[in-house]
């Protein structure tokens, strides 16, 4: 092979450079097709490669029973594997290379960002395992560093300010939205896509995005006032001022912070945290596990365990 002016260990290094910026184009490209609702236009790989090995996994009902937002994360935290094992047959990675991916995304992306990347491309080889692509899963056996547990939680003071900084800039839906968190504890997917229909005046039944778990939740008095007053303009209840239509995720989060910033709180502040806020403030209250599962829609009390930050007051209760 030659490769002319910078040949050498820079020339490969420039090549392999090149090629990877040019797969992840590929891969961010079809992301938001993906996000459009159009098909996906799957690239020419060698049949035996982990990116075919993905297409194929794709069209099974492995992915295809999945809910949309696990969709949506597996397709973007397992194109950092595949830009990696890009060029190398499925069959012929190792767990001691896989165990040096993970180090490096660990040390280069974080904890957090490592482990989703490594359980997304776990999972593509179970599936390649049971396919025949591959004789053993090579992720398998190997220790995973689990971020720490968040935990922030919302106060009243907090709610009450970013509510009222809403209300001052013209969104009466953030703070609706904040209102539903607070109350009802759901993920930040399905409170921005929550239905009217869902809310039979007293209660919300939902079944939930990610998970498929159907939760029913009363409705505080606070929260049926709110909702009582709000038009109903949408099939959706939050629904932006500026386009009349519920929000898009990025705008949302944009929305938000705007509005977080506008009322001087802590930037740390986010809006999934009102999840946690309910869980830890239901435990306060002397809920059972089993009942602040039944409204969250946690499998485990394991999982849960993560969600309830405990202060003073249990111990006071103990």
């Amino acid at each position: 092979m030659t490769l002319g002016t910078g040949s050498g260990v820079d020339g490969i290094t420039a090549l392999l450079a090149t090629a990877c910026r040019g797969q992840a184009q590929q891969y961010n490209d079809s992301l938001d097709a993906w996000y459009r609702g159009e098909t996906v236009k799957t690239a020419a790989y060698a049949p035996d490669s982990m990116n075919a090995l993905n297409d194929l996994f794709q069209t099974d009902s492995w992915y295809l029973e999945m809910g949309e937002r696990t969709k949506r994360d597996y397709l973007y935290n397992v194109k950092a594997g595949l830009e990696w094992a890009d060029g190398v047959a499925a069959r012929s990675i190792t767990a001691r290379a896989v165990r040096a991916w993970y180090r490096g995304q660990k040390a280069d992306f974080g904890v957090a960002t490592a482990r989703n990347r490594f359980a997304a491309f776990r999972r593509l080889c179970s599936f390649g395992k049971v396919e025949g692509w591959m004789a053993e899963n090579p992720c398998l056996g190997l220790r995973i560093e689990a971020p720490k547990s968040r935990p922030r939680v919302w106060t009243i003071q907090e709610r009450d300010a970013f509510c009222a900084a809403a209300l001052g800039a013209g969104r009466p839906s953030m703070a609706l939205a904040v209102m539903l968190g607070w109350c009802l504890g759901q993920r930040p997917a399905d409170l921005r896509t929550l239905p009217w229909s869902a809310y039979n005046g007293n209660a919300m039944a939902l079944r939930q995005a990610k998970t498929g778990a159907a939760v029913w939740v009363p409705a505080l008095p606070e929260l049926r006032t709110l909702l009582d007053a709000t038009p109903r303009r949408s099939t959706q209840i939050v629904v932006s001022e500026n386009t009349t239509r519920p929000y898009h995720e990025s705008d949302f989060q944009h929305t938000f912070a705007d509005i977080r910033d506008k009322a001087g709180l802590p930037a740390d502040l986010q809006y999934r945290d009102l999840r946690r806020t309910l869980a830890t403030a239901l435990g306060a209250a002397g809920c059972s596990e089993d009942q602040i599962k039944s409204i969250t829609g946690h499998k485990t009390r394991e999982v849960l365990s993560v969600y309830v930050v405990p202060d003073t007051s249990f111990a006071e209760g103990a």
